[in-house]
């Protein structure tokens, strides 16, 4: 897998961006010091194609989150001959059809389960929850314009870790 997307994976999986949203980082995007990246368009399918939209999914995914020491690092690591952060061959931006094939292509031939690449947008959700993060925290770092569905994705985790407290319980009183 080339690095470009391997650090990609990783973008996706410790931020839980949209991957429409990350394709179209620009490095102007990406403010090191502060070890943030401004969300503020993302690129969709219309009847032509590809395209970018000045606007990302909805009025909350307009937004800035923080990134991990480690993922700037990796980031760092890319070089900046283009505007895009993830360019394709011609400086441009990579269509989303693009990181599903790169995504088949990590994992087939391996023992490694595919994942949709929303699916770590999920995963990501799933994990914040898990480590105690609110509520409104998670829809606001994963730009959910509806609570409900930071909401929807709760109850899934919850419902799970409900389970896993009680298999806790059980074993603990088998020892």
């Amino acid at each position: 897998l080339p690095h470009q997307w391997a650090v990609f994976f990783r973008l996706l999986a410790y931020t839980g961006m949209r991957r429409g949203e990350a394709l179209v980082l620009t490095w102007a995007d990406l403010d090191e010091k502060a070890q943030t990246i401004r969300i503020c368009k993302t690129v969709t399918h219309g009847e032509n194609g590809a395209y970018i939209s000045d606007t990302p999914k909805t009025d909350k995914s307009n937004r800035t989150i923080f990134i991990d020491d480690e993922t700037l690092r990796q980031i760092q690591t890319l070089p900046r001959d283009y505007d895009y952060i993830f360019p394709n061959t011609k400086g441009s931006y990579t269509t989303p059809s693009m990181v599903v094939r790169m995504m088949h292509r990590a994992v087939d031939g391996s023992d490694l389960r595919y994942i949709p690449p929303h699916g770590l947008r999920h995963t990501h959700c799933s994990i914040l929850f898990s480590a105690g993060v609110s509520i409104p925290e998670v829809q606001d770092r994963l730009g959910h314009a509806d609570v409900k569905t930071t909401i929807d994705v709760y109850n899934h985790v919850y419902q799970s870790d409900k389970r896993q407290a009680l298999d806790r319980f059980v074993t603990f009183m088998n020892e």
